[in-house]
């Protein structure tokens, strides 16, 4: 795995899989919801297609924002804590090959998610 290939499989297993898993959600609550569950999904299955394709769009724009920020964090661009510090993401394969996947001499993650 490299830096690019860990973006992209973010926006595909993460982002999308989130999306959907939402959507799911509001279209057949679990079971043994949670009473603001119910209510959601009843007002979700109140809106309409364009209205909820409107909402799905939503969705997304949060979740690019939120992996955005994340990977903004890793590459040390932004920062969670006071203290001086850096984050080292690295892909281990089985046979022990380290990989970093946040060097700073490449091109920042949070740079590849928004040219994807």
């Amino acid at each position: 795995m490299n830096p690019r290939s860990f973006v992209h499989n973010l926006r595909s297993y993460v982002r999308v899989e989130a999306i959907e898993d939402i959507i799911e959600m509001l279209e057949s609550p679990p079971k043994n919801p949670r009473p603001e569950e119910l209510t959601r999904s009843k007002w979700y299955r109140g809106l309409s297609s364009e209205e909820k394709a409107h909402l799905a769009a939503l969705f997304g724009e949060v979740a690019d924002s939120v992996l955005f920020k994340i990977l903004a964090i890793l590459d040390g661009v932004k920062s969670i804590s006071e203290e001086q510090g850096d984050f080292e993401l690295h892909f281990i394969t089985e046979n022990g090959q380290r990989t970093l996947i946040n060097s700073s001499s490449d091109m920042f993650l949070h740079d590849i998610y928004n040219s994807e």
